[in-house]
C-alpha cells in the first residue's frame, strides 16, 4: 500500500548559505506554523512565486531577478498523521526524486542524505513513525551546485544534475531546488519487492514469445514466501505461476512463460500499441498478503538493421520493429518546464499527444535534459511513441569530453544502475543512448563503456548507442553516418545547395529557428519593448539571443517594421525550413533511416526558437509543415532554392513517399500558378506506389517568360484512382530581384469563408469535426490559420496554416477530445489568413 505524501500543504524556507542546518527545523517543537504553503512535486521558485515573494521568471526579462534562488540553503517540511499498522507491517519513506544535494529528517532523527536526482532515496521508518500524533518530516537542502551550461567544457560536468538549467540556447538560467518528484510513504510485510522486470523475446516468426518474469524479494529476515505472478491482456488472463521460495536479503525468483499468439506492441502509424498487465503478489505462508506490483510491459522486438549500400564497417541505422523495416519520424524532446518537477500528466498528455498526432514514432530525449517522470513514458507506451533515452550528459561547445576522474564514473554507474530498472518494462522504451554529442573517435571512452555494461547487465535486448551523432556533427563532413546539424535557415539558395548534397545514413539533430506565435508573445512581455528585434534589444538577448535572425530575415524580405509582420516572416522560413530537410531526408529511405528534427517543444516561454510548439502548447506553423511531411502518403518536391530569375527554367522534381500498403493507379498532379490563380502549367503522371517506398514520380519544368517578377506557387497532390485526395503540398517561389520575397510583406487580398460540418462521436468520447475554408476571393489565401476557443477541450487540427487557391476549398478535421466534464462543445471554429482581412 502506498501513502502519498504529494501535495500542496508542505511549507518552506529559506536560509543563507550553511545556516539551516545551525537552526534546527528538524527538531518536531520548530514552529513552522508561519511558513509559506509548498507543494510537492515542485520546485522552490514556483513556491516562492505562488507565495509572491519573486515576480513570474516567465515574464518580462523577470527570471534574471530570481537566480539567486539556488544559491540558498532551502527547508521543506510536511506534518502529517498517520494511522497505526500491524506489527507485522514494514514502512518505507521513498522520495522518487531530490533535487539535489539534501539531507533528511523525520521526528528529528537523520535518515540519511540524497546526491543525485535520478536515485531514489528509501529508508525504513517503521520504527521512527508516529502512529498516535503528528510526524514532522524535514529536507534541508543545501544550495545547488555549480555546474557547466551550454558553453563550457563537458570534462568538468560532476553531478547528474539537469544540463539545460544552468542556460542553454533555448532556456534561461532557472536552476530548481526542491522535491521534484512524488514523496511516499510504501506499507508492506516483512518482504517486499523491490523489482520486477518482465523480459521478454519473441520469436522469429512473432507466433510465439518467452516471458521471463523476474522479481526481486528483499525480505528483513530469513522466512518462505510465495511469489504470485499472473499476467494479462485487456480482461483475459494469459498466463500464471505461483514460486515459493526461502528468502533472506535480496532474492531473485525467475518465472518463465510461454505466450502464444502474443499481441505485438507497434509504435505510431504501424498497428496498435497493445499492452500487458502484470500482478506480481508476494505471499506470506499463512497467505497474507505482504507486498504487490502492478505495471503494464509490451511484446516487442526493434532491432537496427544494414542502410542499403552503407559500408559494412558502419553502424546500420535502419530500425526494424516486430520484422518490419520502419522509417524512424522522430522529435527531439527536452523537458517540458524549466521547473520540471510542476510539469503534470495533464501537460505530458497535450505534448505527447501533439507529437502523435504530427504521426511521430519516436521521441528522442536529449541527454541536456531529464530522464523523464513515470507519466511520460505510460503515455508514450499507450500511444504508440518509441523512446530514445540519452543518460544525462551532454557537450558543452568548449570541450565534449566525458569526466575520467573515478568519482564521477562510479557515480554515472551508479545512476544508470538506478535508472535502468526503473524504465526498462516500458513498451515505449527503445534506445539507450550514452549522451548529447559527446567525443567519439570509433571506440567508446570510460563513461560510456560504464553506461553501455550497465545497459548490457540489465536491458540487454534494447539498442545501446555511445553518443549521438556517432562521427561528427559537422553536415560538410557527413558521408554515411549520423550527423547533428544545421540548426538554422541558410538562405534561399545555401540551405537547399547544403540538403541537396546531404547523404547522412541517419539525420538525430537539426533545426530552422522561427518566432514564437504572436498570442504566446503578447502573454509573456508585459512592460519591455518588442522593437526592434534586435540583439541590441535586451529583451531579445534575453529570449532568444541564438536565434534572433533579423538580418537574415530582412535580406530575404525587406525590413521588417512591426513585431506581426516579423513573426510572420520568420515563421514562413521555419516552416519552408524545417520541412525541406525533413523532406529530403524522407525522400532518401531507406539511404536514410530516419530524420530527427531539433526541437519539438520548449521548457520556457522564448521569443524565438527552434522549437514547433511553444511553452504554452501552441503549435507554430513549423509543427504543421513537419506533419504534413510525415503523413502516410506524402508527395513532396525537390528544388535548388526559392528564388529564380525571369529567362531561366524552373525545375522541380516530385516525389512521393508510402509508408502504406501497396496502391496502384494513383494520380500524381502538379499546377504552377500565379497568386491571382492564373495557371502557368500543369502535368500528371499515374503510377503504383508500393509499400514502404519512395519514387521519383515527376519533372516539374517550366521557361520562366522574361520581365515575369512575380511569385508563384506549386501545387502538387496524390489522387487515389476513386478520386480520394491522399496528398497535398504547396510550394512558394519567387522570380522577384533582391529581396525576392518582398512581395510577401504586401500581398493582395482575399476572402475566405469558414463552414463547420456536424461533429462525429466516437466510442472513446472524442468528436470529429469537418472544417471547410473557401476562398472567395480572386487571389490567393495565404497561412490560413485555424482556431477555436473551447476550454475543457483539446482540439488537433489534421492541417493548418494553409495556402488556398482563389475558388478552392480545404477541409480539415479537428479532432476534439474531452480534458474535463463540459456541456459546451467544441466551436465556433475561425480562420484567418495572412490578407484574408480580420
Amino acid at each position: 500500500m502506498d501513502i502519498s505524501l504529494n501535495g500542496s500543504d508542505w511549507k518552506f524556507k529559506y536560509y543563507n548559505i550553511g545556516e539551516a542546518r545551525g537552526k534546527q527545523p528538524f527538531n518536531p517543537d520548530f514552529d513552522i506554523s508561519w511558513w509559506p504553503n509548498a507543494t510537492v512535486p515542485g520546485a522552490a521558485q514556483k513556491d516562492l512565486l505562488r507565495a509572491g515573494r519573486i515576480p513570474d521568471p516567465y515574464l518580462d526579462m523577470n527570471a534574471q531577478q530570481i537566480e539567486w534562488v539556488p544559491d540558498r540553503d532551502w527547508v521543506y517540511a510536511k506534518t502529517f498523521t498517520m494511522d497505526p499498522i500491524p506489527r507485522d507491517r514494514k514502512v518505507r519513506l521513498h522520495f522518487e526524486g531530490i533535487d539535489y544535494y539534501a539531507d533528511i529528517y523525520l521526528n528529528g532523527k537523520h535518515l540519511g542524505r540524497s546526491e543525485n536526482m535520478f536515485i531514489p532515496a528509501d529508508f525504513d521508518v517503521t520504527d521512527v513513525l508516529n502512529y498516535d500524533g503528528e510526524n514532522r518530516l524535514v529536507v534541508i537542502f543545501d544550495p545547488a551546485p555549480a555546474e557547466i551550461g551550454q558553453i563550457g567544457r563537458t570534462s568538468l560536468v560532476r553531478t547528474y544534475k539537469t544540463r539545460m538549467s544552468y542556460g542553454w540556447d533555448f532556456a534561461v538560467r532557472l536552476i530548481p531546488v526542491g522535491l521534484w518528484d512524488d514523496v511516499r510513504l510504501i506499507v508492506t510485510g516483512t518482504a517486499y519487492i523491490a523489482d520486477s522486470w518482465a523480459h521478454t523475446e519473441l520469436a522469429e516468426d512473432l507466433k510465439s514469445a518467452n516471458l521471463m518474469m523476474r522479481t526481486e524479494v528483499r525480505a528483513d529476515k530469513r522466512q518462505t514466501v510465495m511469489v504470485q505472478t499472473r499476467v494479462f491482456f485487456e480482461d483475459t488472463q494469459v498466463a500464471a505461476q505461483n514460486t515459493s521460495v526461502a528468502a533472506s536479503g535480496l532474492t531473485e525468483i525467475t518465472q518463465p512463460f510461454a505466450i502464444k499468439n502474443p499481441k505485438l506492441w507497434w509504435p505510431n502509424g504501424h498497428g496498435d500499441p497493445n499492452l500487458y498487465f502484470a500482478e506480481v503478489v508476494v505471499l506470506s505462508e499463512n497467505g497474507d498478503e505482504l507486498d504487490r506490483r502492478e505495471f503494464h510491459f509490451g511484446l516487442k522486438r526493434v532491432r537496427l538493421i544494414p542502410n542499403p549500400g552503407l559500408a559494412e564497417e558502419l553502424l546500420p541505422w535502419n530500425f526494424e520493429v516486430n520484422g518490419k523495416r520502419i522509417y524512424l519520424k522522430g522529435w527531439n524532446w527536452v523537458p517540458a518546464d524549466s521547473m520540471y518537477g510542476t510539469v503534470t500528466r495533464d501537460r505530458y498528455e497535450g505534448l505527447i499527444r501533439l507529437a502523435k498526432e504530427a504521426n511521430v514514432n519516436l521521441l528522442r530525449v536529449w541527454g541536456g535534459g531529464l530522464i523523464e517522470k513515470e507519466e511520460f513514458y505510460d503515455i508514450c507506451d499507450r500511444l504508440g511513441i518509441m523512446v530514445w533515452q540519452e543518460f544525462i550528459l551532454s557537450s558543452s561547445g568548449i570541450d565534449n569530453d566525458p569526466p575520467t576522474d573515478p568519482a564521477y564514473l562510479n557515480m554515472i554507474r551508479r545512476s544508470a544502475e538506478n535508472i535502468i530498472p526503473r524504465r526498462r518494462n516500458h513498451a515505449c522504451h527503445a534506445v539507450w543512448c550514452g549522451g548529447n554529442e559527446l567525443t567519439w573517435t570509433g571506440a567508446e571512452d570510460a563513461a560510456m563503456r560504464i553506461m553501455h555494461e550497465a545497459v548490457s547487465m540489465l536491458d540487454p535486448q534494447k539498442i545501446y548507442v555511445p553518443t549521438s551523432p556517432m562521427r561528427t556533427f559537422r553536415p560538410d563532413e557527413a558521408k554515411e553516418i549520423d550527423i547533428h546539424g544545421d540548426w538554422q535557415y541558410f538562405g534561399c539558395d545555401r540551405h537547399y545547395e547544403i540538403c541537396n548534397a546531404r547523404l547522412a545514413a541517419f539525420h538525430s539533430e537539426f533545426g530552422a529557428e522561427g518566432a514564437a506565435n504572436i498570442e504566446t508573445i503578447r502573454d509573456v512581455v508585459r512592460d519591455c519593448e518588442l522593437m526592434p528585434v534586435s540583439r541590441k534589444n535586451e529583451l531579445w538577448t534575453h529570449r532568444g539571443d541564438w536565434w534572433v535572425n533579423t538580418e537574415v530575415l530582412e535580406g530575404i524580405f525587406g525590413p521588417l517594421k512591426d513585431i506581426e509582420t516579423f513573426v510572420r516572416m520568420s515563421q514562413f522560413i521555419q516552416w519552408e525550413g524545417l520541412r525541406y530537410v525533413v523532406e529530403q531526408n524522407r525522400r532518401r529511405k531507406y539511404a536514410s533511416g530516419g530524420t530527427i528534427p531539433w526541437q519539438f517543444n520548449e521548457p520556457w516561454p522564448n521569443l524565438t526558437c527552434t522549437n514547433a510548439v511553444d511553452y504554452f502548447l501552441r503549435p507554430k506553423p513549423a509543427y504543421y509543415a513537419v506533419k504534413s511531411a510525415y503523413e502516410p502518403v506524402h508527395v513532396s518536391a525537390s528544388y535548388a532554392g526559392l528564388g529564380w530569375k525571369p529567362g531561366e527554367e524552373f525545375r522541380a522534381d516530385l516525389w512521393v513517399n508510402n509508408s502504406n500498403g501497396d496502391l496502384k493507379g494513383c494520380a500524381v498532379r502538379w499546377t504552377l500558378l500565379g497568386t491571382d490563380g492564373e495557371v502557368f502549367g500543369s502535368g500528371e503522371k499515374r503510377l503504383d506506389l508500393r509499400e514502404n517506398s519512395a519514387v521519383k514520380a515527376d519533372e516539374v519544368v517550366w521557361r520562366i517568360e522574361v520581365g515575369f517578377e512575380r511569385l508563384f506557387i506549386l501545387e502538387a497532390r496524390v489522387i487515389c484512382p476513386d478520386g480520394k485526395e491522399l496528398s497535398k503540398n504547396s510550394y512558394i517561389f519567387s522570380a522577384n530581384p533582391v529581396p525576392i520575397f518582398d512581395r510577401l510583406l504586401a500581398l493582395p487580398a482575399t476572402t475566405i469563408e469558414v463552414e463547420q460540418g456536424k461533429g462525429a462521436a466516437r466510442e472513446d468520447g472524442r468528436i470529429e469535426i469537418p472544417i471547410t475554408v473557401r476562398n472567395t476571393g480572386g487571389n490567393f489565401a495565404f497561412f490560413v490559420k485555424l482556431s477555436v476557443d473551447c476550454p475543457g477541450w483539446g482540439v488537433y487540427f489534421s492541417r493548418n496554416h494553409l495556402l488556398i487557391a482563389p475558388g478552392d476549398s480545404e477541409t480539415v478535421i479537428a479532432k476534439c477530445i474531452s480534458r474535463e466534464r463540459t456541456t459546451k462543445q467544441p466551436g465556433p471554429f475561425m480562420a484567418q489568413g495572412w490578407n484574408t482581412g480580420k
